[in-house]
Parts: C-alpha cells; sequence; structure tokens
C-alpha cells in the first residue's frame, strides 16, 4: 500500500475504528494542516459531487457559489476552453493565479473537477498543502450514466466511452501513486452503502 494513501473502506468489513487506525499509522498524512487545499476528482458522473457536497458541507470553501455541481468553473476545462497539451502555459498561469487569488480569501479551500488529474502535473508544487479526494467509480456505471445523460450519442458508443472511463481511472491512480501527497481514495459505492461511515472518515482526512 502506498504510505500516502488512506483507502475507503479498509479492508472488506470496514468499521471507523479500523478507519482510524489505518489512518494514524501513514504518518505521511501528518502534515500541517492550517493550511490546505482539497482537489476532488474521479471521473465523469463518477461521484465526485457527492463527496464535493461532504466536504462543502464540513466548512471547506469550494468556490461554487450557486452551481448545483459543486464546481469552481475557474478550474473546469470545459468553462475555460483551454486544452491542457495545446494550451499548457496559458492553461498554467490561469490556474496559479486563481490559486493564488483564492489562497488570500481562504486558509481552506478546494474545487471539484472530475478531470483534474489531467492538469494538476502542471500546478500541484504550487499548491498550498495539497490533499487528493479521488473517488472510485465502477467504470460501466459511469460510463453508462453518461450516456444516459445524453452527453454523447449512444450509437456505437458504449465500448469507446467504458474505455475513456478506464482510461481515466488509470490516469487517477497513476497521478496519486507518482506523488507523496496525501490522498483519500474512495469507492463510490461503498461509500453510498454506509453513508455515515464515509461522512465519518472523510472529516477524519480533512
Amino acid at each position: 500500500m502506498n504510505p500516502n494513501v488512506v483507502y475507503f473502506p479498509f479492508g472488506r468489513e470496514a468499521t471507523i475504528q479500523q478507519f482510524s487506525k489505518q489512518f494514524q499509522q501513514k504518518t505521511a498524512l501528518d502534515n500541517e494542516r492550517a493550511e490546505q487545499t482539497i482537489i476532488i476528482f474521479g471521473v465523469a458522473r463518477g461521484g465526485t459531487t457527492m463527496a464535493a457536497r461532504v466536504i462543502s458541507s464540513l466548512g471547506i470553501d469550494l468556490g461554487e457559489g450557486d452551481n448545483i455541481n459543486y464546481e469552481d468553473e475557474r478550474f473546469n476545462l470545459q468553462k475555460l476552453g483551454l486544452n491542457p497539451l495545446k494550451d499548457h502555459d496559458a492553461l498554467r498561469s490561469h490556474l496559479l493565479n486563481t490559486i493564488q487569488q483564492r489562497n488570500i480569501e481562504h486558509t481552506n479551500w478546494g474545487w471539484k473537477y472530475p478531470n483534474a488529474s489531467v492538469y494538476l502535473p502542471l500546478i500541484l508544487n504550487n499548491i498550498r498543502n495539497p490533499r487528493l479526494v479521488c473517488i472510485v467509480r465502477d467504470p460501466l456505471a459511469s460510463s453508462s450514466r453518461e450516456l444516459r445523460a445524453g452527453v454523447i450519442n449512444q450509437n456505437g458508443n458504449e465500448e469507446r466511452n467504458l474505455l475513456k472511463s478506464i482510461h481515466a481511472l488509470e490516469t487517477n491512480i497513476a497521478l496519486i501513486h507518482q506523488t507523496e501527497i496525501p490522498t483519500f481514495l474512495c469507492s463510490y459505492e461503498k461509500a453510498i452503502h454506509s453513508p455515515s461511515h464515509f461522512v465519518r472518515s472523510l472529516s477524519r482526512f480533512l
């Protein structure tokens, strides 16, 4: 196990006591928490809004305003119209300026963007005490939900969208294990099965 990662659930029949023991063993998580930045990511329609709702309710400002998906549009690639590959410098400059502004406004804050892992490598070293919250969902469930939502045309795209979800999951896991950043790696299915346990575990991590 990566010593910087807290897994939810821990074991087949996890309890809050087991989680607490695991948390205490993660010495890398003992960073000063007076100032921290929470980044919530995963895959599209993969449960990140659920996590963001809980984190917002715990008092972490996500800059979402009236956005029902708890997203700060200043970190949303679609809203920005920027591509991490083609617009590398412009995107990095925008994100760093936004982070600097948010650091001035809030001691503890964060943002939620399902596909954040595509641009996080550009800025991770410039984020104040980052803590990652990655939500993992069954790729078939998340990809089929995207199809049902009408985000993309269903005809002939079922397997393509499934592969896209799997690739996004692999990208997220690779990012987590390439860094030494404290991370809460959570199963969406287990979280909705045991919501009270999930909330208590996440609040302990934060």
